[in-house]
């Protein structure tokens, strides 16, 4: 039977506006997930203020490195299997030949070959092949753009000091402002190379260690000098490890320096999860060493009073996806985060509760080939099966924020699948405007779908994704678990040739050929022979151990990827 939910009528917004909210917000009902809020607890939110111009905090860089040799870093990427077969050596060229790199290698030449200097023009290779340490952090775009990097090596100093001579006569190399830093009880020469136009590169050296920063934004918070940032840069000059702590990163002195660790790349579950870290606070990071034996991968959880009461059993998500999909990810979420978010979205304490005191505590995230990269299906887990009340407070969030207020909700109850669906319009939706219920409507749209089945909630903006999770719940379509090994905790699964369509189709509806005839061309050229590579390769379940759970402090635990 179907009905009508009548909303007020609000003032018109735009359709790109309608579209986030609907992500944003449902996501928050339906995968962020996990969840049961405690009534007297809220998330554990800490206030951070930036102390630098750069808006980063200096002791927790996004990712890590730590090598014997950087300039070995690509080819030992490639030594990976799956890797080598489905890139290039056009991905090591690059990496070797980029913008910034040939940049500073032009520059140093010039200065060398103007100022008769005996130092050779192989410095940065020499520099690059050996051991370092570099931290990188995200700009206010999203990318790796802000670093700091701590390179070895014995007799530096003396090897650098013939650019002491010329910071006075030379257009490009200049003392630094601060002209020096603080290490111990002496003060070292901070120096400053601009390279390709605008970009300018810090560095300074003491003994056998020489200290790279990727700007002056580091080292100041408007007119004043940043006391943390001197303080980082001083533990660096001592041999002290200010980053690992940050990661959470077992002793050098163990398994790892018996084993000759040539690579460690450490990547912070804030930059994964693209600012919704907060839902999933039991998630700290991944990590890919590489030893002798070849390449190892480890996830990091987070301590038990930090996780907020998540939990590691994904299989009730992988029994509710429906099979094919490309891409999937389940997820320990917060079980308190549900209801504050929406209290703060303006949802009344009483309707906020009631939603999120129903949530369990994980959640999955799936993408299919037959559907776009922009409309996965989410799902998340119930304590128990929810009654009416329930129902109508969900009703009113969906009517509130999925999609502009003034369209009518469909809301249906089928065989004890409740579901609201609304159709929000888009230029890049599936339907054509001859396919809406509604005889005014223009234009292409959305068919936006939630519903919920027992003790599972799904959501998803393709409605054909929703039909299938309750077919799957239903027993009459195969779940995502006949594929995955049977007695292990699978977190992510991927098929290389369901994520070659999935990549390919965006790639053509975003390069028209008739529109965009030149990129279309270089796509045909590059891209669509590394995808005819990556659908040759097997799907892989990665799994954690047996056994493994949040335990009271931070830790890693080691992956294993099934080919399957």
């Amino acid at each position: 039977m179907m009905s009508a939910i009548p909303v007020p009528f609000y003032r018109k917004k735009s359709v790109k506006i309608s579209v986030a909210v609907s992500v944003i917000l449902i996501g928050a009902i339906a995968t962020y997930a996990a969840m049961s809020t405690m009534r007297e607890k809220d998330p554990v939110i800490a206030a951070w203020a930036p102390k630098n111009d750069l808006g980063v905090d200096i002791l927790k860089p996004d990712v890590l490195i730590d090598s014997l040799s950087l300039s070995k870093l690509p080819a030992d990427i490639l030594s990976v299997p799956f890797l080598k077969n489905t890139l290039t050596e056009d991905f090591v060229f690059y990496y070797q030949n980029n913008a910034d790199k040939l940049g500073l290698m032009g520059s140093l030449q010039r200065i060398v070959y103007e100022h008769h200097l005996t130092l050779k023009d192989s410095l940065i290779n020499e520099l690059l092949d050996q051991p370092a340490k570099i931290a990188l952090w995200r700009d206010r775009k999203g990318k790796l753009n802000h670093f700091i990097m701590v390179i070895h090596r014995g007799g530096l100093a003396k090897m650098l000091e013939p650019l002491a001579h010329v910071v006075a006569s030379d257009s490009q190399l200049s003392k630094a402002s601060p002209e020096t830093i603080r290490v111990g009880s002496r003060d070292i020469a901070l120096y400053k190379l601009r390279y390709n136009g605008q970009k300018s590169l810090l560095f300074a050296s003491d003994g056998d260690k020489m200290v790279l920063l990727s700007g002056e934004g580091f080292l100041f918070k408007g007119d004043q000098q940043v006391a943390d940032t001197t303080a980082l840069l001083n533990d660096l000059f001592h041999d002290k490890q200010p980053w690992n702590e940050g990661f959470s990163l077992p002793s050098a002195a163990g398994n790892e320096a018996k084993n000759a660790l040539q690579q460690r790349i450490s990547v912070r579950s804030s930059y994964l999860a693209m600012g919704y870290q907060r839902f999933i606070p039991a998630f700290e990071g991944v990590r890919f060493d590489k030893d002798a034996k070849g390449w190892h991968s480890y996830l990091a959880l987070n301590g038990s009073d930090e996780s907020e009461e998540t939990s590691l059993d994904f299989s009730p998500v992988w029994q509710t996806m429906p099979s094919g999909a490309g891409l999937c990810v389940a997820l320990p979420l917060s079980r308190r985060m549900p209801a504050y978010m929406l209290r703060h979205a303006g949802i009344t304490p009483e309707v906020s509760q009631q939603i999120g005191d129903q949530f369990s505590g994980t959640a999955g995230l799936c993408w299919y080939p037959q559907s776009r990269l922009y409309s996965p299906l989410l799902v998340a887990q119930l304590t128990d099966a929810p009654g009416k009340s329930w129902d109508d407070s969900l009703a009113t969030l969906f009517s509130q924020f999925v999609g502009k207020p003034s369209q009518p909700v469909e809301a249906t109850n089928d065989n004890g699948v409740q579901r609201w669906q609304r159709e929000i319009p888009s230029r890049y939706a599936p339907y054509p405007a001859s396919q809406s219920h509604h005889p005014d409507a223009a234009g292409r749209f959305f068919r936006v779908s939630l519903a919920h089945y027992q003790q599972t909630v799904v959501f998803s903006l393709d409605d054909t994704l929703v039909d299938n999770a309750m077919r799957t719940l239903r027993k009459n379509f195969p779940p995502m678990s006949d594929v995955l090994p049977a007695k292990n905790t699978t977190a992510l699964y991927f098929a290389p040739a369901r994520l070659a369509d999935i990549f390919k189709q965006e790639a053509y509806s975003s390069l028209p050929q008739e529109m965009e005839p030149v990129f279309y061309n270089a796509a045909q050229t590059l891209l669509y022979p590394r995808l005819a590579a990556l659908a040759k390769e097997p799907a892989y379940a990665v799994t954690l151990p047996q056994g493994a759970d949040v335990e009271s402090a931070p830790h890693w635990v080691p992956l294993q990827w099934l080919a399957q």
